[in-house]
């Protein structure tokens, strides 16, 4: 539509419209070679000037591109423990250790050398051949049901030779980066549960057999070390429900949640008064002596993890801005930039890369309403979350979940 321009100047501006309508194809031409070199989602909307609605049909992890992080993102890495069951179950079934190694080789370590470390991509794309070769989806849950409780990892040995579960679960939490640095492990508790809250510091690392098996050994060492036959009263999921989803429910023999914020296991707040039957102190000590040496090869010693998870503790509580952690560092906000600079970070980038974690999570594994998940993350409103999201992710919250893995 030209409304009352002059002749003159529809021509002038058909002939404008006609060529930046060009320039705009050839720039789209040009970043589609870009985008597939790696270049991010964000980069191409900014480059072509695209809309929302021209990239809906794109897939999720297209928007959610590697480069589209704010940082760069720590090398995550999981034991030789946790690697080696997958590997056993390949061979047991009859692939040879040649066939695994063409295609996993860094797995394969695990069978050499005990302290060996896999980075978490890896032990993913295990887990997918596995299941492939398998053919049996629900392999996180039916592998745990076969494996032996009693072989365990450094610190299941830390945790079950401890005086109480309490004091168990409390070492448990602090040692879990030795068998998996992409997840963060919590303790909450209320007047008669506790919850044990398994966070991934990225969408990204979410892996479903994974997080099934480890729920389903935790629920067969709780019966035969405690001798509670019944040790949760509910589980919760991340991701939407599978197809067997009734294999759950069998499993745990309790209420089980799907589509949830953060996967956590719910018990009886007694539990965590019991001790452990058999256990040795002697043992744990010996163990736990030698898990806080792997810890400590594993733990960076930058401020900026240390503000990181602090941020992803306290991001519900509304106790996330910089005044708040400075004081629990007891430092000056000043004296925390110098030492942020100091590292090349900055504390907003900080911030904004916690909630663009968490927003992703809850965008894709549940329904809560993007008003709460502003409310969540800190936002006194939803248009400041949703103007923060698309800066971000160059998509709305909207577009996100509409492109996302859930529901």
């Amino acid at each position: 539509m030209f409304f009352n321009l002059a002749p003159g100047l529809k021509a002038q501006f058909t002939l404008g419209f006609f060529m930046g309508s060009l320039l705009k194809l050839i720039l789209f031409n040009a970043n589609i070679c870009k985008l597939k070199e790696g270049y991010c989602r964000t980069e191409l909307l900014a480059w072509c000037n695209m809309n929302e609605k021209q990239i809906e049909g794109l897939d999720r992890n297209e928007v959610y591109s590697k480069n589209m992080s704010l940082e760069t993102e720590p090398a995550y890495s999981v034991s030789a423990s946790t690697v080696r069951p997958l590997i056993e179950y390949l061979h047991d079934k009859g692939m040879s250790h040649a066939e695994i190694k063409a295609q996993h080789e860094g797995a394969m370590l695990c069978l050499a050398e005990s302290d060996a470390r896999v980075s978490v991509n890896e032990y993913h794309a295990l887990w997918k051949t596995t299941i492939a070769f398998s053919k049996n989806e629900a392999l996180g849950l039916n592998l745990a049901l076969t494996q032996n409780c009693l072989e365990m990892g450094i610190v299941g040995h830390v945790v079950f030779n401890s005086d109480t579960m309490r004091l168990g679960l409390e070492n448990y939490i602090r040692l879990f980066r030795i068998v998996n640095d992409s997840l963060l492990l919590y303790l909450d508790e209320d007047f008669n549960h506790g919850h044990l809250v398994f966070r991934h510091q990225s969408i990204k690392h979410y892996c479903i057999p994974d997080i099934e098996r480890s729920f389903v050994i935790s629920a067969k060492r709780c019966q035969y070390w405690l001798g509670v036959q019944q040790p949760f009263v509910g589980v919760y999921f991340q991701h939407k429900p599978p197809s067997y989803a009734e294999q759950y429910r069998k499993v745990f023999k309790c209420p089980v949640y799907f589509n949830q914020p953060d996967s956590k296991i719910v018990f009886d707040r007694k539990t965590l008064d019991l001790p452990p039957k058999h256990h040795n102190p002697s043992l744990k000590e010996a163990t736990l002596q030698y898990a806080n040496q792997l810890l400590d090869e594993l733990r960076q010693t930058k401020l900026s993890e240390q503000i990181r998870r602090m941020i992803e503790r306290s991001l519900n509580h509304k106790e996330s801005d910089v005044q708040s952690i400075a004081q629990k560092l007891n430092m000056s906000k000043e004296a925390l930039y110098k030492r942020l600079k100091m590292e090349g970070q900055v504390f907003q980038k900080l911030l904004d890369n916690v909630r663009l974690n968490k927003a992703c999570q809850l965008l894709t594994y549940s329904s809560i309403s993007p008003t709460e998940i502003a409310y969540i993350l800190g936002f006194s409103e939803l248009s400041a979350f949703s103007r923060a999201f698309k800066r971000w992710t160059g998509v709305s919250p909207r577009v996100y979940r509409a492109n996302g893995l859930s529901y």
